[in-house]
């Protein structure tokens, strides 16, 4: 069964420093952290945020040649178990239906720009371990509640 996404936030894992892009489920309470490159954050956040770069990305590129060849991206389903994600994309080309394997990132990049509609299967939705969503709020707290105060010396932290 596949479930309709947005894009909800970005954050980045703590330990690795490897950005994600959070997925919602529309309508729903369900979340997915996605880690992606940092180019395809670049190119997620710039969406989302609807700045507007002087050159194209490499994801418009891509855009660009799909079109150029009359193709469209139908959709973009990320996919696999949660510790190995991947996307398929949907492409129609002509009365075709082909499926390209990508990465996640690169995955919603595209269907961002597209238009195209963004889903998960299921599955998508298990465990993800070492990897959490947390609002910036929590990831404060967690930060600050794993200092240890007797670093600073005669200085307590409360």
């Amino acid at each position: 069964m596949l479930i309709a996404l947005e894009v909800a936030s970005f954050a980045v894992q703590a330990d690795t420093n490897v950005p994600l892009v959070i997925l919602k489920e529309t309508g729903g309470d369900r979340t997915i952290a996605v880690p992606i490159g940092s180019c395809e954050a670049n190119a997620i956040a710039i969406k989302s945020l609807n700045v507007v770069s002087e050159k194209p990305l490499t994801i418009d590129l891509v855009k660009s040649m799909l079109e150029t060849f009359q193709g469209k991206i139908d959709k973009v389903v990320i996919n696999g178990p949660p510790s190995d994600l991947s996307a398929h994309l949907y492409v129609i080309i002509g009365n075709q239906m082909r499926v390209i394997e990508g990465r996640p990132g690169d995955g919603i990049a595209l269907a961002m720009r597209s238009g195209a509609g963004l889903f998960a299967d299921e599955n998508v939705f298990g465990k993800n371990p070492g990897i959490v969503a947390f609002s910036g709020t929590e990831q404060l707290k967690n930060s600050i509640s794993s200092i240890n105060t007797l670093d600073f010396g005669k200085y307590y932290i409360q």
